[in-house]
């Protein structure tokens, strides 16, 4: 049986829009969804109000959409780079395609995600598209002990979308929703994410984390 929870509503308008403008409370909002980084969640709109909404009553399809705890779309001036920890090391320059980021040192530069902290929790899955990398990029994933994947090991092509899986007892990783044989033990723990970039760069978009 599905449940549904009630987020508000709005009013359709001359062109035949409706827009949810008011919250479950009756209160108006000025955005539609407040994120609290649940992860996949699916939304339906209906014609009944929420006391009569049913299977039945759907008048929409079904819209998947994902509420990360962290989310950079890293399109051109869409990059939130202050989102990322220790951005000011890199050269970071983004276009209509997405972000590259650069270091030209020989020294390892770490590019980290910030939610609250730079720590993820179990069972979370960290997604990306690669559109490339030069030098030495590494993925790392630390809880007390490192475990590193170069990027170079992953055998990818512009376009393709990274999957890792931070579980209770592993990583695995993903290419484009198939796993890959290059799964690390790990242990429970909070998770430091991060790029490794020593001399070369890593470019990509749609970065995000959420709950699985």
């Amino acid at each position: 049986m599905v449940n549904y929870r009630y987020l508000g509503y709005g009013i359709t308008n001359e062109q035949g829009i409706a827009t949810l403008d008011h919250d479950a409370n009756g209160d108006p909002i000025t955005h539609s969804y407040t994120g609290t980084g649940a992860g996949e969640i699916d939304i339906v709109a209906s014609l009944d109000d929420n006391s009569k909404i049913s299977d039945s009553s759907i008048q929409s399809e079904t819209y998947s959409l994902i509420d990360a705890v962290f989310y950079d779309k890293a399109v051109g001036s869409s990059s939130t780079l202050s989102r990322w920890g220790n951005y000011t090391s890199f050269e970071i320059v983004g276009d209509d395609e997405g972000t590259l980021v650069t270091n030209n040192n020989t020294a390892n530069k770490y590019l980290y995600p910030k939610q609250s902290s730079a720590w993820v929790e179990n069972n979370s899955l960290i997604e990306f598209t690669y559109l490339g990398y030069t030098g030495n990029v590494i993925f790392r994933c630390n809880n007390g002990t490192n475990a590193d994947q170069y990027l170079s090991g992953l055998n990818l092509n512009s376009g393709d979308v990274v999957g890792i899986k931070i579980l209770d007892d592993k990583i695995e990783y993903y290419k484009n929703g198939v796993k890959l044989s290059l799964d690390k033990n790990f242990s429970t723990g909070n998770s430091y994410v991060a790029f490794i970039i020593n001399n070369g760069s890593v470019k990509f978009r749609d970065f995000k984390i959420y709950p699985i």
